[in-house]
């Protein structure tokens, strides 16, 4: 399939409240990657529960053409830094980028343990590279992942010894009630059917269960004015579903979840300010020198810090780019 090839295209009804009838919302195409197929691509927004959806939107198997080895979730993590001895050190202390992983990290295991104060056994959707999974292992929890990548499977359970399921978490082939914990983390607005998915989260979780969503947030920001400056706000077609907190409330008390927790600011993602701003820096700041590296990391920190401040202030309002709702498996009324 090249970059004008034809896609398989599917028409879908609003997963939320399952109406036809909506609005167009946005057209764009995939600016993300320059080699996936070049298509106007339509998001339309239910008239009838506000859900934004892509419609039409390609088949999983034309789906697939759109995640590239270079996708961001198939990739390790890793610095651009690569000087050692006192270069390294250099750059490693302008680089804010290492603390952030590290609290980033920190922020989903100490979310988790907030709601779930013992250790349990937790499913991963959307592993990916598995580090949460790994640190969670650590913490004393019994962990498992998902995650479309047969790579990543793979590698999560050569360098982890954790298991990993190839396949989607809507049929996934495990006993019901048996996970205290589903975890995603910026992977519930690629699944082809939320829905599905809660109901399979309900299903396999036990009483109490915990199911932790990370979405991008269809009310931020960002999304309404940075699109002149930002290529790919929205990623289409990758992101199937753009969730507001109240549409995703009313997804999870639809199957049987009960909302206990919205957090509106989260270094688990990064804004979109700060991304702009860090692209302009690597254009204007060229060289591989030490000192062009040391320039560039110490501009990418300022940035992703003002980033993070803008964040946490719109997150007051609910209108930051990323949002985190914790739901609990309600208990059945006898």
């Amino acid at each position: 399939m090249g970059l004008s090839g034809d896609l398989d295209l599917e028409y879908v009804c609003c997963n939320a409240c399952g109406s036809d009838s909506y609005s167009i919302y946005i057209q764009q195409e995939d600016r993300r990657y320059a080699t996936t197929p070049r298509y106007p691509f339509t998001l339309v927004k239910c008239e009838d529960c506000e859900l934004i959806y892509l419609n039409p939107r390609p088949s999983q198997a034309s789906l697939s053409a759109y995640y590239p080895p270079t996708f961001y979730s198939y990739r390790p993590s890793a610095s651009e830094i690569s000087p050692g001895g006192f270069a390294r050190r250099l750059l490693t202390f302008f680089d804010y980028s290492f603390v952030r992983s590290r609290r980033a990290m920190l922020e989903k295991i100490n979310l988790v343990k907030k709601y779930r104060k013992s250790p349990g056994r937790l499913l991963d959707v959307g592993c990916a590279a598995g580090e949460f999974l790994a640190a969670m292992k650590t913490s004393g929890w019994q962990v498992e992942g998902l995650d479309i990548s047969l790579a990543m499977c793979e590698h999560v359970k050569r360098e982890y010894g954790i298991t990993c399921y190839n396949e989607a978490v809507n049929d996934i082939s495990v006993p019901v009630n048996s996970f205290d914990v589903v975890t995603f983390w910026a992977s519930m607005e690629h699944v082809p059917d939320p829905r599905g998915a809660l109901r399979a989260c309900k299903g396999i979780l036990r009483e109490h269960g915990l199911v932790v969503i990370l979405v991008p947030n269809a009310n931020s920001l960002e999304e309404k004015y940075l699109s002149r400056w930002d290529e790919n706000a929205i990623d289409v077609p990758r992101h199937l579903y753009h969730f507001s907190p109240a549409v995703m409330k009313r997804l999870l008390s639809a199957e049987g979840f009960e909302v206990v927790a919205v957090k509106h600011h989260t270094l688990n993602a990064v804004d979109r300010t700060a991304v702009i701003a860090c692209k302009f820096i690597d254009k204007v700041v060229g060289g591989r020198s030490v000192a062009a590296k040391t320039i560039r990391v110490t501009c990418r920190t300022v940035a992703t810090l003002a980033g993070d401040l803008i964040s946490r202030c719109l997150g007051l309002f609910g209108r930051s780019h990323t949002f985190i709702v914790i739901g609990r498996k309600a208990t059945q009324s006898t």
